[in-house]
């Protein structure tokens, strides 16, 4: 069975090399088969409904879970769509 992730970084694109931190995750957690995608957001910025859509599509699809988001988040709810 495959761990698939996506790690949020908030603001961190504007300080960090968003590939060395994958890098850097896969290095320390060998031995988790996962697939990664880095989500670099800024937190001064709202993604709008359709953003969310589009997450929400990645989320039912590759089967990726967002912290607490695919369960709590309103935007992301199956009544919101």
């Amino acid at each position: 069975m495959l761990t698939k992730l996506i790690i949020r970084v908030d603001g961190a694109s504007d300080r960090f090399d968003i590939e060395d931190l994958s890098k850097c995750f896969v290095q320390k957690y060998p031995h988790i088969p996962l697939c990664v995608c880095i989500e670099a957001m800024n937190i001064k910025y709202m993604w709008g409904k359709s953003g969310w859509k589009l997450e929400k599509k990645k989320i039912l699809k590759y089967e990726w879970e967002v912290g607490g988001h695919t369960i709590n988040h309103w935007i992301l709810s199956n009544q919101r769509f």
